[in-house]
C-alpha cells in the first residue's frame, strides 16, 4: 500500500496568522480535527494532509466561507511554507520558481502532484491531489489558488490576472474573493494559465537566503514525506503524539483508513501499530531528555503520560532503565565528548 498522504504543517501557518488577525482562536479549531495545539507543530514535521483539509473545512463552517480565503489570502506568501518556501524564494525568475516548484513539491507532500504543461503560447501550472483525499466542499482549492498565485503576482504585478483557472470540483466561493475576476472552470486537475513570455521575468524583490542552497536541499530531502507505508505512520505519529496518548482508532481516523487495514497494513511489513507509537515516543524522550533544562515530569507530559509514575516503567520497559538513571548516561556521554 502507498504511504499515507502527508504535508508539513508549515502549510498551516497562514491560517494561524490570518485567523489570529480577525480575532479568532485556532485552539479549538485544531481540537476538532485532534492536530496538536499550534505551539506545538513544528512547521518542517509531516502530519496527515486529510487534517489538514478537515481543519480547513471545520474553519469554513466556523466563519463562512467567504470570510476564510479573504482572511488566509491576506497573510498567504513563501515564508509560510517552511523550508521549502524558503528553497522557493532563492528563484531568480518566474520560470525557475515554477519549475522548482515542480521538481521539489514532493520534499513538502507526497499527497499532491505539480507539473508545467504546454499549452502553446502558454504555461499550465497543474496540480492534483491524491485521489484518497477527500476535499469536502472544496474550501481547500480556493485557498490553494491564492496561494499559487501569490508569488506569480509578486512577479507580474498585483493587478494579473491569469487567462484561465482550473479546478477538480465547484468552489464554494467566487473566485473574486481572492481578487481573480474569473470563473474557474471544472476540469481533472487544478491549473493556472501562465503566458509563456513571463517566464524570464526576475523576482528579484524575493528574500534570498544565506544559507547554500545545497544544505537546505539536504535538510528538505532528510525530512521530506515519506514514500513508504509504514516510515509515513511513524513520520505522522510523532507531532501527534505531544501531549496527548494517541489510539488506533484515532489515528485511522486521521489518515482516512479502517483501523483493521491499518493494522493489517502494518502487519504485512511486521509492524504494529503500538510498537511505532512507543518507537516514537522513546525517540521523543532521549530527545528532549538530553536537554537538561528540560524536567522529567515535562517529558512525560509531553508524551501524553499524566502520571510520571506511568511514563517511569514505559521507559524502563524501552530502554531497561529508569528515566533518571537514563539520563544519567546521557550527560556522562555528553561531559566525555566535551
Amino acid at each position: 500500500m502507498s504511504a499515507i498522504p502527508l504535508i508539513r504543517a508549515a502549510a498551516l501557518s497562514p491560517y494561524f496568522e490570518g485567523l489570529d488577525s480577525i480575532g479568532v482562536p485556532v485552539e479549538a479549531l485544531l481540537d476538532a480535527v485532534r492536530l496538536p495545539r499550534a505551539g506545538e507543530l513544528r512547521p518542517d514535521v509531516a502530519i496527515p494532509y486529510q487534517q489538514v483539509l478537515d481543519f480547513i473545512a471545520v474553519t469554513a463552517r466556523a466563519l463562512g466561507a467567504e470570510t476564510l480565503p479573504a482572511a488566509i489570502a491576506r497573510k498567504a506568501n513563501l515564508d509560510h511554507l517552511g523550508s521549502w518556501g524558503r528553497l522557493l524564494g532563492r528563484s531568480k525568475t518566474l520560470g525557475e520558481f515554477l519549475q522548482t516548484v515542480t521538481e521539489t513539491s514532493w520534499m513538502h507532500t507526497n499527497g499532491a502532484r505539480w507539473w508545467l504543461a504546454d499549452a502553446g503560447a502558454d504555461v499550465l501550472l497543474c496540480n492534483r491531489l491524491d485521489r484518497r483525499l477527500d476535499l469536502g466542499r472544496g474550501d481547500a482549492l480556493a485557498l490553494w489558488l491564492g496561494f499559487a498565485i501569490d508569488p506569480i503576482r509578486r512577479t507580474l504585478g498585483a493587478d494579473f490576472v491569469p487567462a484561465e483557472v482550473t479546478v477538480v470540483r465547484p468552489l464554494p466561493i467566487p473566485l473574486d474573493s481572492l481578487g481573480i475576476p474569473l470563473r474557474a472552470r471544472v476540469a481533472g486537475m487544478n491549473s493556472i494559465r501562465i503566458p509563456r513570455s513571463a517566464l524570464g521575468a526576475a523576482t528579484a524583490s524575493w528574500r534570498r537566503l544565506v544559507c547554500g542552497s545545497e544544505d537546505l536541499l539536504g535538510q528538505l530531502r532528510n525530512t521530506a514525506p515519506a514514500g513508504e507505508f509504514v516510515e509515513s505512520v511513524r513520520q505522522a505519529l510523532r507531532p501527534l503524539c505531544a501531549g496527548a496518548r494517541i489510539d488506533l482508532e484515532s489515528f485511522a481516523e486521521a489518515a482516512r483508513m479502517r483501523p483493521r487495514t491499518l493494522q493489517r497494513r502494518l502487519g504485512e511489513s511486521g509492524a504494529t501499530f503500538s510498537g511505532i507509537v512507543q518507537e516514537v515516543q522513546f525517540a521523543r524522550a532521549i530527545e528532549m531528555m538530553s536537554r537538561t533544562d528540560v524536567k522529567l515530569i515535562d517529558v512525560a507530559l509531553e508524551l501524553g503520560f499524566s502520571d510520571p509514575a506511568h511514563f517511569t516503567r514505559a521507559f524502563r520497559r524501552w530502554s531497561g532503565r529508569a528515566p533518571r538513571e537514563f539520563r544519567g548516561t546521557l550527560d556522562g556521554r555528553a561531559h566525555l565528548e566535551s
